[in-house]
């Protein structure tokens, strides 16, 4: 077991705010940064798309990974 970060982005804070708060909840992660005005660009059906995202940054275990991913 040994301590890690988890990265992943919502499309809102709202929705990052509610995501994070269920994983602490249910003890998957310690605690998570939420960082607003993130700026995503990215290629979608051969087409670059620009959009708006919140990142989120986890606290958590190894072994909680995969229980993690499963809720996400």
């Amino acid at each position: 077991m040994k301590p890690c970060m988890v990265y992943f982005t919502c499309n809102s804070r709202k929705g990052a705010v509610a995501i994070s708060s269920r994983l602490v909840e249910e003890k998957l992660i310690a605690c998570a940064n939420i960082i607003d005005n993130v700026t995503s660009v990215y290629r979608w059906k051969d087409k670059i798309e620009t959009d708006d995202e919140v990142i989120v940054v986890a606290k958590t275990m190894s072994d909680c990974i995969r229980n993690l991913t499963l809720v996400v």
